[in-house]
């Protein structure tokens, strides 16, 4: 689907059981998993077929007792309400927004019971200061004294010069905020032990230009340029925060596009590969802690023989072959010591005819033959066949 218009509660339509957007074929924007009384449980975030961050929320226990994280939603899928259960009472703070996703009250709560006298929840006091003519030079925020939220610089012609960001009295960023609430000019961000976050220049709140970010030893993070569309352009580096190089990259219009390279700590080569228009292409190497990963992507798919290796001895961890990014024909797994683990064919992602499994000397102990996907003999005993998912992930 491209959008999803969810009623005005954590439920969704009756028997749905995911809601997942696509763009061009790829999985991209807000996905929902529901219960099987319809409630949202899961909140993923793809970005061209992967997935960004994910949330497990509105959750009982095994007392259908309400725990963790509960939120319903406006019809046009924005938040209406969030709140922290424990043991079904609610803990920490109750968040309301209106449609428009801005926050129109908040309400604190221990044990179910409501804090009427949170001291964090007291309103926020407005100081102002005034040129001569009448006209407002400084105004800002405060909470018992203390700086929170922006506070903004004015020239005696009204234009806003300078602009501060707090929270709790610690200066987050500064730079040029607009009357219509838009970061303009250069602006610096700022780490919570003071140290410089990130430095660049915004236009209308888009990033454009060199962009540089820190870690808060000081050294740097990534660096980059934006054009003036606010998008990823040429060449973008990561850093260790030992100052080492972490990883290389090239991107066009915000998509990565180009050799990216990798790099551990020491130097070393950990994965290396093409890309273009964002999407994996040609040769890839991959080097996870335990195993080295080699094969070839076909538009963001692994496409014809794969290869690992162990890296404690170079022996072979697997062989197989992929089509269009699924399983096909025979894959076999190896232990370190280079015996078989295990080896079976597969039919268009599913498992198909006989899969044998041996132990750490060679000696075969189990044998499952496949119809389907669907175990029918279990060590030459007939089984009773159940429906089951693919699992075409290499474990």
């Amino acid at each position: 689907y491209r959008s999803a218009k969810l009623p005005d509660s954590t439920l969704a339509p009756t028997k749905v059981k995911q809601l997942i957007p696509f763009v061009a074929g790829k999985e991209d924007g807000q996905g929902y998993e529901f219960s099987t009384d319809s409630t949202i449980i899961t909140l993923t975030r793809y970005k061209m077929g992967f997935i960004q961050k994910e949330e497990k929320i509105n959750r009982r226990d095994a007392s259908g007792l309400k725990q963790g994280m509960w939120k319903t939603f406006h019809p046009n899928g924005l938040v209406k309400t969030e709140i922290t259960f424990f043991d079904d009472k609610m803990n920490g703070y109750l968040k309301e927004y209106g449609p428009n996703g801005s926050l129109t009250n908040t309400t604190k709560y221990i044990n179910g019971t409501i804090q009427t006298n949170a001291p964090e929840l007291a309103k926020l006091d407005v100081k102002s200061s005034y040129f001569e003519t009448g006209t407002v030079k400084f105004t800002g925020t405060y909470r018992d004294g203390v700086a929170e939220g922006i506070h903004r610089e004015f020239s005696p012609e009204g234009k806003v010069i300078a602009a501060k960001v707090y929270v709790d009295g610690y200066l987050t960023g500064e730079g040029i905020l607009d009357t219509a609430g838009r970061q303009q000019g250069l602006w610096k961000e700022y780490h919570p032990n003071g140290e410089v976050k990130s430095q660049g220049e915004y236009l209308n709140s888009k990033r454009v230009g060199d962009w540089a970010f820190y870690h808060p030893n000081k050294k740097m993070e990534q660096k980059g340029k934006y054009d003036r569309k606010g998008r990823a352009q040429g060449i973008w580096k990561w850093y260790y925060e030992s100052g080492n190089l972490l990883r290389e990259e090239n991107y066009r219009n915000d998509l990565q596009d180009g050799t990216m390279t990798e790099y551990s700590d020491s130097g070393k080569v950990i994965t290396k590969g093409d890309y273009i228009d964002g999407l994996k292409e040609g040769p890839w190497m991959l080097e996870l802690p335990e195993y080295k990963e080699e094969g070839v992507f076909k538009a963001d798919q692994r496409e014809g023989e794969w290869k690992h290796y162990y890296t404690e001895n170079g022996k072979y961890r697997f062989i197989g072959k992929f089509i269009d990014g699924v399983p096909e024909g025979n894959h076999v797994f190896y232990y370190l010591n280079g015996k078989d683990k295990q080896s079976g064919k597969y039919s268009a992602g599913l498992r198909d005819g006989e899969w044998r499994f041996y132990d750490e000397t060679g000696a075969l102990f189990l044998t499952i033959l496949y119809k389907n996907d669907v175990e029918i003999r279990f060590d030459g005993i007939k089984v009773t066949p159940e429906t089951v998912s693919s699992e075409t992930s290499i474990k």
